[in-house]
């Protein structure tokens, strides 16, 4: 297999060059560390004992040595990533982090740890400060996949997005945005709007931008607030921005709806 490199007792290898039917192919309980990165969401992992899995896109998957396992659902070959790794390091690196059966995790810094192995493999200068970085990097995956139970997958997306939903809704008035919401809920920022969008027909930053005018009209409404203090609220750039911005939502500025609304009153 293809850019292999030793630390300590230990191999570890990208599936990289290999054909797709070699990354699916059953592997019945082999002695090798298995890592994917699923970059889709119709592969399932089916075991032995009849469970399966579902990984969404975005997904970082381990599976330990001896438990056998089959991949299927992919149709590319750039749908799944794939590391592997044996040895006494490997083994004893599972072992301190009690990695002994499957861990799935969306958390940022767990594909982060995956994406640095995969930089460091594809490295030609292989020397031992390469290495050592390497062996860092799969320790660090280790312990972003097995210590991190709370943020594994096991809801639904539709549940997901619900809760992103409610979280919009509840800090309206903070600096909210895609990438605060990706880390508040240990997802990469494209599964955010991925799964939202699936979920109301409009991206978080829509939704975002929507709630903001929602509450801006009641305070321009309730309040004598000026424009410029109702967009510092809601963490707009400035009260152009806002104004733009709630203009487009409503078809007239902030200012004629205030008028507007006050002359309804009368």
């Amino acid at each position: 297999m293809n850019n292999q490199t030793d630390f300590i007792k230990t191999r570890i290898f990208l599936f990289k060059d290999l054909k797709l039917n070699d990354i699916t192919s059953e592997h019945h309980g082999n002695h090798l560390h298995h890592f994917f990165y699923f970059n889709t969401n119709n592969c399932i992992i089916k075991f032995e004992n009849g469970s399966e899995r579902a990984p969404s896109e975005g997904t970082v998957c381990y599976i330990a040595p001896n438990i056998a396992f089959k991949i299927i659902g992919a149709e590319n070959e750039e749908d799944i990533v794939g590391i592997a790794a044996y040895g006494s390091l490997a083994d004893s690196f599972a072992f301190s982090c009690n990695a002994l059966t499957m861990h799935l995790s969306i958390r940022p810094t767990a594909i982060d740890a995956f994406e640095n192995i995969v930089m460091l493999m594809k490295n030609i200068h292989m020397n031992s400060e390469t290495v050592n970085r390497i062996a860092s990097a799969f320790y660090s995956l280790l312990i972003e996949l097995v210590f991190s139970p709370l943020h594994t997958i096991e809801s639904k997306p539709e549940i997901t997005a619900y809760k992103i939903k409610s979280y919009i809704e509840s800090n309206i008035d903070s600096d909210i945005s895609v990438t605060t919401i990706a880390k508040q809920f240990y997802l990469s920022e494209t599964h955010v709007i991925r799964i939202f969008k699936e979920k109301y027909g409009v991206t978080p930053k829509q939704y975002i931008l929507k709630c903001k005018i929602d509450a801006s009209k009641l305070m321009l409404l309730h309040t004598s607030l000026q424009i410029k203090e109702i967009a510092m609220n809601y963490h707009f750039s400035d009260s152009y921005h806002f104004s733009h911005t709630f203009k487009r939502f409503m078809g007239i500025s902030p200012e004629k709806y205030r008028m507007r609304e006050e002359e309804r009153k009368k």
